[in-house]
């Protein structure tokens, strides 16, 4: 594996992070999500780094973004694993997994108890990923009704901390 940088957000990587992000859900998982969908992407910095909260990007080695990842205080101490992705022809070189680990150690440091995350049913490999990684399905009617996902047909996961 080429090196791979791990690095918080810069306002600067915007426009690069939603093309990744529209790119992934659209054109491989077919979602139909808009940016108008998402306007959090457009102001990352307000949205996602306000309440304890973090963005990350990783870099390949000419410094091109080739994933994403987040995390947002839902309430209390329990988090929302937010924007995980990583483009295609990086996957299943441990890049979602450095991305991870990133997340869960910044969790612990700001001693959270548990993230949650949304998936879309039809990303197969990221349900695997994320089980192999101590995440459990739970059912939609537990989770927090503050919990917001854009994708009514995803799987929800849970991992306590």
């Amino acid at each position: 594996m080429s090196k791979i940088k791990i690095r918080n957000f810069d306002e600067a990587d915007t426009n690069k992070v939603i093309d990744l992000i529209l790119r992934i859900q659209n054109i491989e998982f077919n979602l139909g999500l808009t940016i108008d969908d998402q306007p959090e992407l457009k102001n990352i910095k307000e949205y996602y780094l306000k309440n304890n909260g973090n963005f990350w990007v990783a870099l390949n080695e000419i410094n091109e973004i080739i994933g994403t990842i987040s995390i947002e205080l839902l309430e209390n101490k329990t988090t929302i694993l937010r924007k995980m992705f990583v483009k295609k022809e990086y996957r299943s070189q441990g890049i979602a997994k450095m991305l991870l680990d990133t997340l869960i150690l910044f969790a612990e440091n700001n001693q959270f108890d548990k993230i949650l995350l949304d998936t879309p049913g039809v990303a197969i490999s990221a349900h695997k990923f994320y089980e192999k990684n101590g995440f459990i399905e739970i059912c939609k009617n537990s989770i927090p009704k503050t919990y917001n996902y854009t994708d009514k047909n995803s799987k929800i996961y849970e991992l306590t901390l």
